[in-house]
């Protein structure tokens, strides 16, 4: 009995894993610019993203410059950026270990030396996320010239 089940079973996992793959394609309008727009917070305004008047999620916003191949080269430098600063962040917690443990062994001159690398380490951080969103704006603005007469 249990043999019969096996082929619709199989059957329904192989429909329900393609559809789920074709899912985020047929989601995301091609026809339509990605606009900035800043919305008033409780505290302080936030810079969303949106497009034929939704707010799109950052998932919704890269995969919809990665249809194309005219924003693709900034795209991969933003997502480049965006590993160096998680690069540039765990660089910064290595240098902070290390001032500690150097601090504990009475080791003055290696803990400020662990310091400045942590303060190196922290000042690229930021500039590799600034770096970052720039690449992103210019994806962006890149995948909005098809809309410019």
């Amino acid at each position: 009995m249990s043999q019969n089940l096996y082929l619709p079973v199989v059957l329904l996992l192989t429909s329900l894993c393609a559809r789920s793959q074709d899912s985020l394609q047929t989601r995301i309008s091609q026809d339509s610019s990605i606009r900035a727009t800043l919305v008033a917070g409780y505290k302080y305004p936030s810079l969303v993203y949106t497009a034929n008047g939704e707010v799109l999620s950052h998932r919704e916003v890269i995969g919809r410059l990665s249809l194309y191949a005219e924003p693709a080269e900034e795209l991969q430098k933003y997502r480049d950026a965006r590993t160096g600063r998680f690069v540039w962040a765990g660089v910064s917690l290595l240098a902070v270990v290390g001032a500690a443990v150097e601090k504990s062994q009475n080791n003055s001159g290696a803990s400020y030396t662990f310091g400045g690398i942590f303060l190196t380490a922290m000042v690229a951080e930021v500039i590799t996320a600034i770096g970052a969103e720039r690449h992103l704006r210019w994806a962006i603005k890149i995948y909005n010239k098809r809309f410019q007469p």
